[in-house]
């Protein structure tokens, strides 16, 4: 039997990496010694564009790299990774980025890998991510749209972090800032706008570098064929009535 063809691809399409000082992201490799590999940054400012252009979490060939550098973001890094090498099976190295980015800035990152002598043209194996210790949870009901932020590392809330609802136009609708508990809420009025002025997406920074962000334009979980749909949200009025006995 031939050997198998040399191949790179990243490990999954997760994008949240956590914020410590051995960030890595985990490559696998087959008959491979080093990859050819790219970081691309989109600034917090342009990431709705991305989402919105459905170029994020997709993969990146050299004409959307191209696009990506010249009008949406900046090419951070270019150089090549070393890997190990067992022939003919799958290796897992983990690429550490503290050696290719110094300070990670508010925004989305992607990163591509490929063969050396891969022509550009082909898709390559893309990975998107961000570094950070933000974990975001929200909430929308009739009295407005309501944050939770806990560490990513401990589960411990997060006081202090800037908060900025965007709508799709990308125009900022509100900003906010978590007390104590990590809560931080928006008046109903900026949650019930439409078309360009319907919220869109929500990011928190703290720190310096510390950036997170979420999309609200996807659907939440859904949970309800768990048996846990709950209650349905009432109205300005709500009513209990019961009789004596």
């Amino acid at each position: 039997m031939r050997d198998r063809s040399p191949s790179v691809a990243f490990s999954g399409r997760s994008y949240i990496l956590p914020k410590t000082a051995t960030a890595a992201l985990p490559v696998t490799t087959v008959n491979l010694d080093e990859v050819a590999l790219r970081i691309h940054r989109v600034d917090d400012r342009n990431l709705l564009r991305v989402i919105q252009g459905r170029v994020f979490t997709t993969r990146m060939n050299e004409y959307s790299e191209n696009v990506l550098r010249d009008q949406l973001g900046t090419q951070v890094w270019e150089g090549i990774g070393e890997v190990e090498r067992t022939l003919n099976e799958d290796v897992v190295t983990r690429l550490p980025l503290g050696e290719a980015i110094e300070t990670f800035e508010p925004g989305v990152y992607v990163a591509t890998a490929r063969l050396p002598e891969d022509e550009e043209w082909d898709d390559a194996a893309t990975q998107w991510f961000v570094v950070t210790d933000l974990g975001l949870t929200t909430t929308l009901a009739d009295d407005g749209l309501h944050v939770f932020v806990h560490g990513l590392s401990d589960a411990e809330t997060r006081e202090g972090v800037a908060l900025t609802l965007l709508a799709r136009n990308n125009e900022v609708l509100g900003e906010a800032i978590t007390d104590a508990e990590g809560y931080a809420a928006f008046a109903p009025g900026l949650t019930r706008g439409e078309r360009g002025s319907a919220p869109a997406l929500l990011t928190a920074e703290r720190g310096a570098g510390d950036f997170a962000f979420l999309d609200l334009t996807t659907p939440g979980f859904d949970l309800s064929d768990r048996g846990v749909e709950g209650r349905a949200a009432p109205g300005p009025i709500d009513i209990f009535a019961t009789t004596e006995r």
